[in-house]
């Protein structure tokens, strides 16, 4: 089984994500979180399970709703690193390359 981290930038994101949830749509915050933390998990066990994202081929992603959840494998440590949860209407290439 391997190891979840979250990197700095995802913790902030899932922050600003729920903030801006609860302050537009009060009931949504809980439903994402349960969708995020039921996706994230799945990966401890079959971390390879989602697709590559072609333009930076380091990184896998997840989509939860609106959002994609950016990661990595680390098969040498056992170690998955959560790096960015983004809108996917945003320009995502530019996000993950800054």
């Amino acid at each position: 089984m391997y190891e979840l981290k979250y990197l700095p930038f995802a913790k902030n994101d899932l922050k600003d994500i729920i903030n801006y949830l609860t302050s537009f749509y009060p009931g949504t915050p809980n439903r994402f979180k349960e969708s995020l933390r039921i996706r994230i998990t799945n990966l401890k066990e079959h971390p390879l399970m989602y697709p590559v994202y072609d333009a930076l081929p380091i990184y896998r992603y997840i989509v939860v709703g609106d959002y994609n959840v950016y990661y990595t494998v680390n098969d040498i440590t056992k170690t998955i690193e959560v790096h960015r949860i983004i809108r996917s209407i945003r320009d995502i290439r530019k996000i993950l390359r800054d």
